[in-house]
């Protein structure tokens, strides 16, 4: 499989940006830190689902993972973003996941500790015009007055982490209509076919795997943005990664 380009559709690109999909303990982690060694950028995001795969489950595939990131978390030029299926592991007291078993958080928090935890990020942007997240900022989310998006957000996660402090519900957290609610889901929870471009704002993000005969990375833009979808995982574990590379992005196999 030979790397395939994007449109990018920006006028002022960010620095050079590894963006790494939901990874749901995946076997081949060796794959992804090659990768990084190879393609040297600046920055690496990770848009989070690191936990509760489906199929490497038992409880090896899970202290791997926790072990891999412990080590990477020490990487100043890293950055991990928290995943639906992350947050109960981060936060005992939310609910859980399908996925989430009491052995796997016990495993978990036995190498992640709380000091760990705080170095996750819900939200990532290098500047105005990007935005990282775990699945995507639906546009009804935000208010026509915004002008800044990512500043806005900012503060929005501020509020929400102090809501979640008493348990109280915020709608950064929120699931969608897949979930029973009546509008689009928050950043960690938002369904790629639920998902509307931001005006003037570009987005990275996971959450949504490609169904069958899908490319793995799928692209949602509009005159003024360029929204991708990177869960590009598989039975094999992530099969690609996404570079953004000043005025280009490309995605790059494993």
């Amino acid at each position: 499989m030979t790397p395939s380009t994007f449109d990018s559709g920006f006028r002022r690109g960010p620095r050079r940006i590894l963006a790494v999909g939901d990874i749901h303990q995946a076997p081949n982690l060796d794959q992804i830190d090659a990768a990084i060694d190879r393609i040297k950028p600046d920055i690496t995001v990770f848009v989070g689902d690191y936990f509760d795969s489906f199929i490497y489950d038992h409880h090896d595939h899970v202290r791997r993972t926790a072990n891999w990131l412990k080590r990477g978390l020490a990487h100043p030029d890293r950055v991990y973003l928290l995943g639906n299926h992350d947050l109960p592991y981060a936060y005992p007291y939310l609910a859980t996941c399908p996925g989430w078993t009491s052995e796997k958080h016990r495993v978990i928090r036995t190498v992640l500790e709380d000091a760990d935890w705080a170095k996750f990020q819900l939200l990532y942007s290098p500047n105005a015009s990007w935005l990282f997240s775990h699945a995507g900022v639906s546009r009804s989310l935000v208010p026509e007055e915004v002008s800044d998006v990512p500043e806005w957000l900012s503060v929005q996660v501020d509020v929400g982490l102090s809501f979640m402090k008493f348990e109280r519900p915020h709608w950064i957290f929120c699931g969608g209509r897949r979930r029973g609610g009546s509008d689009v889901g928050g950043p960690l929870w938002c369904d790629f076919s639920d998902f509307e471009p931001v005006p003037n704002l570009n987005q990275v993000f996971g959450h949504t795997p490609p169904a069958d005969g899908q490319p793995l990375m799928r692209q949602k833009n509009t005159v003024d943005s360029t929204n991708i979808c990177i869960d590009a995982g598989g039975s094999k574990g992530l099969r690609s990664v996404l570079l953004l590379d000043d005025e280009s992005l490309t995605e790059i196999p494993l």
